[in-house]
């Protein structure tokens, strides 16, 4: 090789590194809408799972104690994955965890009732407990109300 060669190849190099570079590099309105992109995916995966789980929850009270299903589904939610998601969205569903934890107060007086779990939210709502239940179940729609809120 001669110099000559040496120094196109150099140049050719220096070139696709520079070219490399500016392709590279993004506008804040790029990063910006590659952050919203991430965020919504994370929203929308979460949700999903979340819909899928509550599908168990409701079926599964027909074979377990209703606390049971709700704990099973209260901690499934607890292993969802929110990389990625807003704070405000992952505190929204934390709290809507919660709400249905705290159902279980309720539910806990019923370790005997079984079949689909909004037949049995519709006997509870009518029963001895129905004062607290309801005030579960609104904490549970009102934190679902907030979720929903955060994901938009």
């Amino acid at each position: 090789m001669n110099r000559i060669d040496l120094l196109i190849g150099s140049i050719m190099i220096c070139l696709l590194s520079l070219y490399s570079c500016q392709n590279a590099k993004s506008t804040p309105a790029e990063n910006t809408q590659s952050q919203i992109n991430v965020q919504i995916t994370c929203i929308e995966r979460v949700i999903a799972k979340d819909g899928a789980l509550g599908k168990i929850r409701n079926i599964a009270c027909k074979d377990i104690p209703l606390s049971q299903a709700i704990t099973n589904y209260t901690n499934a939610m607890g292993q969802l994955d929110y990389s990625g998601c807003p704070n405000s969205f992952k505190k929204a569903f934390i709290e809507h965890r919660n709400a249905w934890m705290g159902m279980t107060i309720v539910t806990d007086h019923y370790p005997d009732l079984r079949g689909d779990m909004h037949t049995l939210f519709d006997s509870l709502a009518k029963g001895e407990h129905a004062s607290q239940f309801k005030y579960h179940l609104q904490g549970i729609w009102d934190t679902w109300e907030a979720v929903e809120s955060a994901s938009k």
